[in-house]
């Protein structure tokens, strides 16, 4: 993800603590001061993808605000993105609006 790099390099250097990238079906980074730590995506054939990032934010910052440690809560957020995925729209539909 070298793309990402920089900013989240920059962020870090501005004062962050935790910079997170979420990439899809290659899973996610976590940035710290000294470290990167990849968190590998739920292996599956998506439905749709529509919604699935924020399903990923707040799957993270629920498990986050819950007091789970960052890799519980990218874990919770991978999770809830991968459910997102299972159903078209970025969330699930009545079959009779389907």
């Amino acid at each position: 993800m070298a793309h990402a790099e920089r900013p989240l390099q920059d962020a870090l250097g501005a004062g962050a603590k935790l910079a997170v990238v979420s990439m899809g079906a290659l899973g996610c980074d976590r940035w710290r001061r000294g470290g990167i730590r990849r968190i590998e995506a739920v292996p599956l054939r998506p439905v749709d993808t529509t919604g699935s990032g924020d399903g990923f934010i707040a799957g993270f910052l629920h498990a986050r605000l819950r007091g789970k440690d960052v890799a519980d809560s990218l874990a919770a957020g991978r999770d809830a993105a991968a459910k997102t995925c299972m159903h078209p729209g970025g969330f699930p539909q009545p079959l009779e609006r389907l």
